[in-house]
């Protein structure tokens, strides 16, 4: 565990999601020392934490809507022209009902 770099790990958009779940478990592992010694947890800690847990809900939640999208997509393609009708007329009035 390095902690000079989970001090200066930058969370960004799209930083894989394994080097967040590594980073996750060293900062947890570091603020469990602190809390077995009777010391404060430093602040950084703590809010890297919550930084990186954000992001990794972010990411999986990103990643699931695209996997939904993407069956969504394979279900509509089994659709009988009857049933895309039906679908999609649906969703017109449902539209209209919000204007």
């Amino acid at each position: 565990m390095n902690v000079d770099y989970l001090k200066k790990l930058v969370v960004r958009s799209g930083t894989d999601v394994d080097v967040l779940i590594a980073a996750r478990g060293d900062l947890k592992s570091l603020a469990q020392n602190y809390d077995d010694l009777k010391l404060d947890t430093p602040d950084w800690i703590s809010d890297k934490i919550v930084e990186v847990e954000n992001e990794i809900k972010s990411q999986v939640r990103a990643d699931r809507l695209a996997q939904l999208k993407k069956l969504e997509a394979k279900k509509a393609a089994l659709m009988s022209r009857d049933e895309r009708r039906d679908l999609i007329d649906k969703q017109i009035v449902a539209l209209k009902e919000q204007i």
